[in-house]
């Protein structure tokens, strides 16, 4: 986090319709979008500010909210990451009815089972791609006989 505000006094806030917030917290980032040309060579830009606000529903102070802000973005960044650069999803040109949703949770269906296989833990996603495309037969292994022996 560049920058970060937490406000614990929250009397100027309508607790009629919020009710449960004890604390507003603002933080301001450095955001870098990544494009890549017409041969999938990044463009190099500058990042732009970002501010975000977070309407907290428990009490805490800087520190415990900054820890909340990186964790939020940690989990944010590594999923998000993921979809965009390994599953292609800001490329996804599929738009008609429920395409676009279906597609999404399906990536992020196989995002999950990848984290399951104990054959490919602790390995990259570079490694996991070439993996299962090597090994199909892994991905039925994994969700007919490894997952179920597990739940």
């Amino acid at each position: 986090m560049n920058m970060g505000f937490l406000i614990n006094d929250i009397s100027c806030i309508n607790s009629k319709e919020w009710s449960g917030v004890k604390c507003i917290g603002m933080t301001v980032l450095e955001r870098l979008v990544i494009h890549r040309d017409g041969e999938d060579e990044i463009i190099e830009e500058e990042p732009t500010p970002e501010v975000c606000t977070y309407i907290i529903s428990k009490e805490m102070n800087a520190e415990e909210f900054a820890c909340y802000v990186k964790n939020h973005w940690r989990i944010e960044d590594s999923l998000h990451w993921v979809l965009d650069d390994y599953f292609r999803e800001d490329r996804c040109t599929a738009r008609k009815r429920k395409a676009t949703e279906n597609l999404g949770l399906l990536r992020k269906m196989a995002y999950n089972l990848m984290k399951l296989d104990p054959n490919v833990s602790g390995k990259s996603m570079k490694w996991r791609e070439v993996y299962y495309r090597n090994n199909i037969e892994k991905i039925a292994e994994l969700l007919f006989l490894e997952i179920p022996s597990r739940y």
